[in-house]
């Protein structure tokens, strides 16, 4: 699939805000991150609770002849050692965790002090289509109205597992569990993902792309836009 495809390209854009050191993707999905660092020659692991995709992952780091951890874990019950990675990077993982505060709190276990959180989600407070349903609006709704409207309109309740996410949300969330210096921004879309999108969403890149650097119409497209990304700073005294 174009996803599974274009995943390595995601995964190189997100590189930088995360530093050198070792790096977990939490929440990895089919690898394109930890593809992404195994190529520049840099330490990470992988994990997701979803096995299916830790099955693509690894069969994607072997066509590509890498080498790398990928690990069938809970995030908020992950094996790993407190302190053990210099960076982490959470990609749609609030959306899909039933405990958010759980989740936080492991990100933060995890990382050494002074480490670098990426994390990116799709907005509930957009203007534009919902991402996960591809309807307006709906992150507005209330919980039970939501559900009905999703089930008239797609046949079924896409979002029923969801956790849907705001940008000012998963800050206080993060804030509480020890990360700071938050970086806000309407999140980045490689060139080489084009191909992915569709429609008028392929129409806006160039348009999306260019406004969203701005300073001012930057931040707000990063509050109404359909997507954002926040990266952050471990507290070297977690709260």
């Amino acid at each position: 699939a174009s996803y599974v495809r274009g995943g390595v390209a995601r995964g190189a854009g997100v590189l930088p805000a995360l530093g050198n050191g070792p790096l977990l993707d939490a929440g990895c999905g089919a690898g394109g991150l930890v593809a992404a660092a195994a190529l520049a020659g840099q330490k990470a692991t992988g994990t997701d609770i979803a096995l299916r995709w830790l099955i693509i992952g690894a069969r994607r780091l072997e066509e590509l002849g890498l080498e790398a951890e990928l690990v069938c874990a809970d995030i908020a019950a992950a094996p790993f050692a407190d302190e053990r990675f210099h960076g982490l990077a959470a990609i749609d993982l609030f959306e899909h965790v039933e405990d958010q505060d759980a989740a936080a709190r492991a990100l933060a276990r995890m990382l050494v002090p002074g480490g670098k959180l990426y994390l990116a989600s799709a907005n509930r407070y957009t203007l534009a289509p919902y991402p996960l349903a591809g309807l307006f609006g709906v992150g507005y709704l209330p919980r039970g109205f939501r559900a009905r409207y999703v089930r008239a309109r797609r046949g079924l309740d896409t979002l029923r597992f969801a956790a849907l996410q705001s940008p000012a949300g998963l800050r206080r969330r993060l804030a509480r569990h020890g990360f700071s210096q938050f970086q806000l921004r309407a999140l980045a879309i490689p060139p080489t993902c084009r191909d992915d999108l569709h429609g008028l969403q392929k129409i806006l890149f160039p348009l999306y792309s260019r406004l969203r650097v701005l300073p001012v119409v930057g931040r707000l497209l990063a509050r109404i836009g359909p997507a954002f990304e926040i990266t952050g700073t471990r507290e070297f005294t977690p709260r």
